[in-house]
């Protein structure tokens, strides 16, 4: 899987901001029914090219000629998604580690700290992070290959099983790649008060800092592998999550 960095479809029509148990077409039952499955990550889109890192630009003001690009911005890869549609026109535009934006600059060297310690196809990634959505369950700036994103569902596939699945796994949602045309399914399009929208936002507060409810902290620990501890309070945890009793909880947490 290589996503150009277009426009990506619905699988299902939309009714009033909640999906219906309707193909939006033909084309969309046949990707659904035959295609490949990718976990959705909510990050920022980009690509890496040759040893560089670009991030998708959104050209909204259609200022950019496609027919002569300044120097770091590119289009994006000829595909079956559209970079152009509704007002939007997709660029990408590169990460340069040498800008002399000081927020950026270290945001960018790590990502090429993270290139430089391995060789990478090129290839469509996700930016995931503190600087890239907020991210639920990364700390840290990194980027993520859609390729690696693969899924094997072990169940028959149907309108029903796809609900139940992302609110067992708590993602945004998932790709689906058929004949080089990507579709989606988004999680809170099945529920407006889906799962992980409610991790995201407890994942958020608590990296701002804000007092934690109890919901977002079981939320927090039994979809973010998060674990309170008394010395350096919230963290992320190479273990399985684990159930907080009353005595782990302190005047941070309301």
């Amino acid at each position: 899987m290589s996503f150009n960095g277009g426009k990506q479809y619905h699988i299902f029509n939309i009714q009033d901001n909640i999906y219906k148990d309707e193909f939006t077409s033909e084309e969309s039952k046949e990707a659904f029914e035959n295609g490949i499955f990718y976990t959705k990550i909510d990050g920022a889109n980009g690509y890496h090219l040759d040893g560089i890192l670009y991030e998708r630009y959104d050209d909204k003001k259609n200022i950019l000629d496609p027919n002569n690009l300044p120097d770091g911005i590119i289009n994006i890869p000829v595909g079956e998604n559209p970079c152009i549609y509704e007002g939007h026109h997709y660029y990408y535009s590169k990460m340069d580690s040498k800008t002399t934006n000081k927020k950026l600059k270290k945001v960018y060297e790590d990502l090429y700290y993270q290139l430089n310690t391995k060789k990478e196809k090129n290839g469509s990634v996700e930016f995931v992070g503190p600087n890239f959505q907020l991210t639920p369950r990364y700390n840290n700036n990194k980027y993520i290959f859609h390729q690696s994103l693969s899924l094997n569902l072990n169940f028959n596939r149907n309108f029903k099983n796809i609900k139940n699945y992302l609110n067992t796994v708590v993602e945004e949602g998932v790709v689906i790649e058929y004949k080089g045309k990507y579709w989606k399914i988004r999680s809170n399009l099945y529920d407006n008060n889906c799962k992980f929208d409610k991790l995201k936002k407890s994942w958020i507060n608590w990296k701002k800092g804000k007092s934690l409810k109890i919901e977002e902290i079981k939320l927090l620990n039994t979809y973010a592998s998060c674990s309170y501890n008394k010395e350096v309070e919230w963290d992320l945890i190479e273990k399985d999550p684990i159930d907080f009793n009353a005595k782990d909880l302190t005047s941070n947490v309301i």
